[in-house]
């Protein structure tokens, strides 16, 4: 149905848990792959939080795993309808975005947005309880020093969630383009996804495949699963599950 539908409004029925109700969610038509097929990891929108498919397994995660309102929360994002949701959630979460040189690390820019390097982050070591990224990772050319950050200011047993483009067919990475000292150099067809901050698009470095675990456990993460979700009674809808990853620090 979805492969023959072409301009018709399309909507698929499931219980979505951002909501907390039934809905019928919303698939955008004009969200395509390079080969013409829906983009339903970026689609299939709950009407009641505008969250797609993606960011709603996101939140099913968290949802399944963190119970605790007063846990100490960072997320890699602030300028997004997801850091507000999770901010209603958990009052005392800090959000960023990477703000590039125009004001320090650590410090906030007249928007009140707060500038951090995911490879170079200004906290103090051990200073949360769980840590969120959501399609930040691909975007960081060292994502391995990324990692070890994250494993540091994360507190015994802390817990880290993330997604980026995965592919489960494949062990090693597929990059897609490095950094040379300050130059890009392109392995293949320049990908480019959407900054909210901008408004203009970022490149994405790399595409991840199953040697994230191992790296994962050499940055001292010692528990590592990949959550599944495809069950089209929450409303995913897709040929692969989307999978949200979560790591625990060493005790």
């Amino acid at each position: 149905m979805l492969l023959a539908a072409q301009d018709e409004r399309l909507t698929l029925p499931g219980f979505s848990i951002p909501a907390g109700c039934m809905v019928d969610f919303l698939i955008d038509p004009d969200l395509r792959t390079a080969n013409g097929s829906f983009n339903l990891r970026e689609t299939v929108n709950c009407p009641e939080t505008a969250f797609n498919q993606r960011m709603r397994a996101s939140i099913h995660a968290i949802a399944l795993h963190e119970k605790e309102q007063g846990s100490d929360v960072y997320i890699m994002e602030q300028k997004t309808h997801l850091f507000s949701f999770f901010q209603d959630r958990y009052p005392g979460i800090i959000g960023s975005e990477f703000l590039g040189k125009s004001i320090p690390l650590g410090e906030c820019d007249e928007g009140g947005l707060r500038n951090e390097d995911a490879t170079r982050l200004t906290f103090d070591n051990a200073s949360f309880d769980f840590i969120m990224s959501f399609e930040v990772l691909e975007h960081i050319p060292d994502y391995l020093a990324a990692f070890n950050e994250v494993q540091r200011i994360l507190r015994p047993g802390g817990r880290f969630y993330f997604t980026a483009p995965f592919n489960a067919d494949i062990h090693h990475h597929l990059i897609r383009a490095k950094m040379e000292g300050d130059e890009i150099h392109h392995m293949i067809e320049p990908e480019w996804h959407g900054n909210p901050v901008t408004g203009k698009d970022i490149l994405c470095f790399q595409h991840f495949g199953w040697a994230i675990l191992d790296e994962l456990k050499a940055c001292g993460f010692n528990s590592i699963e990949a959550i599944a979700f495809d069950q089209i009674e929450y409303g995913y809808f897709s040929q692969d599950p989307i999978l949200v990853f979560r790591a625990v620090t060493c005790h």
